[in-house]
C-alpha cells in the first residue's frame, strides 16, 4: 500500500471525520465538588440545556457541540491547572469559572493565551479593574441587590442597620456596596470563615441595640454557630442576608434558628425556564444556573456568526443585544453591568 494512503487511512481511523469536521468543542470550568459545587451542579446542567437544543436544531455552523469539562474543586491552584488543560483545545472561549470573582488570578493568564472567560457566577463589582477589561460575567447585578435590601428594609422601620460578615472577596465586595447605601453602621464586625464562638460579638451587638443585622456567612460551620447563639442572645432582632438565604431556608440545620429573615430574590424573567429545566433534570434550578444558559447560548450565537477571535467575542457580547432567559432582552452596560430584577422575601 502507498505509504501515504496507508497514513491517511490511519488517520481516519484514530480520528474519525466527525471528530475534527462536524464538532465544536467548548471547554467549561464548573464547581463539581467544593463548596461552589452547589452552584456548580445547576451551571452545568443549564450549559447542557443550552447545548442540546443548538444540537437539535443543527448545532453551530452545522456543528454538534460538545462540551469539554474541567472540574474547579472550589481551588485557585486547581483552576489554574485545569485552564492549561483545557487551553490545548485552541478555543477562544472558556465558560466559567465558578465563582471567578474568588480566583481572579487566572484572568490575566487567559488575556495572555488570549483565550476569553465568560462567567456566569462572579459578580462584576468584586473584580479588579484590569480584570473587569476582560472577563465577560452574565451574573446578576449586585449593586441593585444591596439598593433594594436597604431601601425595602427601612420601608418597614428597620433603620437601625448592623453587620457581620466573612472576610473574603465576595463579603468584603458586598459589605463595600452597604456602605454606600448605609453611612454608619450600628456594628460592623467582620470574622474568618470557621469561626464558632460569636458570643463576644453578640455581647457588643446587644449593646448596639441594631433594628436589624444584616449577615454575610457562607461557611456553614461559622453560619451555624452564629445562628445557636444569636437565637440565646438576641433573639428580638431581626436578621438579613442576600439571596443565600432561600438557601438556608432549606437546611433543616439552619431553618429552625430562622424565625424572622428578610433576603433578596433575583427574578428570572422567563418563567418557563425553571419547569423546562426541572423537567430535563428533575430538579429545581438554583442561582446562576439560567445565567449559565444564558452564557452559553450567548456564546454559541456568537460562534455561530462566524466569530473566531477571543476580542471579537467579547465585543460582540457586550455590545450585542440579547435575548436571555434571566434578564430578558439583555444589553450589557458601558462597564459590563447587567440590569437586574429584585425583590425583598420576608420569612416569619
Amino acid at each position: 500500500m502507498n505509504p501515504l494512503i496507508r497514513f491517511l487511512t490511519l488517520l481516519f481511523f484514530l480520528f474519525p471525520p466527525l471528530t475534527f469536521a462536524d464538532t465544536l468543542h467548548i471547554p467549561a470550568l464548573v464547581g463539581q465538588t467544593g463548596a461552589s459545587a452547589f452552584f456548580g451542579k445547576g451551571e452545568l446542567d443549564a450549559y447542557r440545556m443550552a447545548i442540546d437544543e443548538w444540537n437539535a436544531k443543527g448545532g453551530v455552523q452545522g456543528k454538534q457541540v460538545v462540551l469539554e469539562l474541567e472540574d474547579t474543586q472550589t481551588s485557585q491552584k486547581q483552576i489554574l491547572s485545569a485552564f492549561h488543560r483545557l487551553a490545548l483545545h485552541g478555543s477562544p472561549v472558556i465558560l466559567g469559572p465558578t465563582w471567578l470573582d474568588t480566583y481572579q488570578p487566572v484572568v490575566p493568564l487567559a488575556k495572555r493565551k488570549d483565550i476569553l472567560l465568560v462567567t456566569p457566577s462572579a459578580a462584576r463589582e468584586a473584580f479588579t479593574r484590569e480584570n473587569a477589561s476582560w472577563a465577560v460575567t452574565f451574573y446578576h447585578n449586585s449593586t441593585t441587590e444591596m439598593a433594594v435590601l436597604v431601601k425595602e428594609l427601612r420601608a418597614r422601620g428597620l433603620q437601625k442597620i448592623g453587620l457581620i460578615y466573612e472576610e473574603e472577596v465576595f463579603s468584603e465586595m458586598m459589605r463595600r456596596l452597604l456602605l454606600e447605601q448605609v453611612k454608619s453602621l450600628a456594628v460592623d464586625i467582620g470574622v474568618q470563615g470557621g469561626e464558632s464562638d460569636f458570643r463576644p460579638m453578640l455581647t457588643k451587638m446587644k449593646q448596639q441595640k441594631p433594628d436589624v443585622l444584616i449577615v454575610f456567612l457562607w461557611n456553614e460551620t461559622s453560619l451555624l454557630s452564629f445562628l445557636q447563639q444569636y437565637r440565646l442572645s438576641i433573639p428580638d432582632v431581626s436578621l438579613a442576608t442576600i439571596h443565600d438565604g432561600e438557601g438556608w431556608l432549606t437546611n433543616p440545620a439552619f431553618q429552625r434558628h430562622l424565625p424572622r429573615l428578610y433576603y433578596t430574590r433575583f427574578i428570572v424573567v422567563d418563567s418557563t425556564f425553571e419547569e423546562r429545566f426541572e423537567k430535563r433534570f428533575g430538579y429545581k434550578p438554583v442561582l446562576t444556573a439560567s445565567n449559565a444558559y444564558d452564557a452559553m447560548n450567548a456564546v454559541l450565537s456568537g460562534l455561530d456568526k462566524g466569530i473566531t477571535q477571543a476580542g471579537e467575542l467579547r465585543h460582540y457580547l457586550l455590545k450585542q443585544k440579547h435575548e436571555t432567559a434571566t434578564f430578558g432582552t439583555l444589553q450589557f452596560g458601558p462597564s459590563g453591568e447587567v440590569s437586574s430584577e429584585v425583590e425583598l422575601v420576608e420569612h416569619g
